[in-house]
């Protein structure tokens, strides 16, 4: 909720959205680039998955995956890196 009140969402409903899906990975990734970005990837996999993102300035709003939101791993992301794994079953939400 504190997200969605904090415009988080907003470049999902005022930009073009990107979709890609692989299906064989069982791996789906929404794009929103312009002033601001979003990013989000979801692994539907048994397995981790390695997740490209583009260049920039990105920052973890939410991994579900980690502890915080009762999972096993924590996501191990630097916006200096434009690729990170993401866990078995879970989802990550970026911005810019």
């Amino acid at each position: 909720m504190e997200l969605r009140k904090s415009g988080a969402f907003e470049p999902f409903r005022s930009n073009e959205i990107i979709s890609d899906s692989n299906e064989e990975k069982r791996l789906l990734t929404l794009t929103a680039e312009g002033e601001k970005s979003l990013f989000a990837a979801f692994n539907f996999s048994d397995s981790d998955q390695e997740v490209n993102v583009a260049e920039g300035s990105w920052q973890l709003l939410l991994a579900s995956g980690n502890k915080e939101w009762g999972g096993t791993q924590e996501i191990k992301f630097q916006s200096i890196s434009n690729n990170f794994q993401i866990p078995a079953h879970s989802f990550v939400l970026l911005n810019k």
